[in-house]
């Protein structure tokens, strides 16, 4: 008799290890899989906030107001929403091939490059626009807007 209590100790504690691992293995998954889609949803804000930052600069250089007092050095910050998503807005004008820090690219007459990192949380991207804009009408002729890797 003394021995069917051991055996079913035994079997209660394999059976309770057993439950315990799968309810963490569950918890696991289920943490994982959640952090994955925040990811993913910070990554498509911080690409709708690269998009939107282009989009503001495209509108500056067609209105010639890329060198506003508010801009430092061709450079803009733009928090889309406060808290969220925010754009740091560069345009290099008549110089293309630019990182987001410096306007050192090839020099190209009468174009500008608008480069723009979306940042939301820790999530970054980075997108370019080249346009080129006659001096006379101010026309605009978008050239390229392309995703580019930080």
């Amino acid at each position: 008799m003394l021995k069917k209590g051991v055996a079913s100790l035994a079997a209660t504690l394999i059976l309770g290890a057993v439950i315990i691992s799968i309810a963490l293995t569950i918890g696991l998954l289920a943490y994982l899989l959640n952090f994955t889609n925040l990811g993913i949803r910070l990554s498509a804000e911080a690409f709708s906030a690269a998009q939107a930052g282009v989009e503001e600069g495209l509108m500056r250089v067609l209105r010639n107001d890329h060198q506003a007092p508010s801009w430092q050095n061709g450079e803009y910050n733009s928090n889309l929403f406060p808290g969220g998503p925010s754009a740091a807005v560069r345009i290099c004008k008549d110089k293309i091939g630019n990182v987001i820090d410096l306007c050192n690219g090839i020099s190209t007459p009468g174009k500008y490059e608008i480069i723009s990192v979306g940042t939301a949380f820790v999530k970054k991207r980075q997108m370019a626009a080249v346009v080129q804009v006659d001096a006379t009408t101010r026309q605009m002729t978008v050239e390229s807007i392309i995703e580019k890797p930080l």
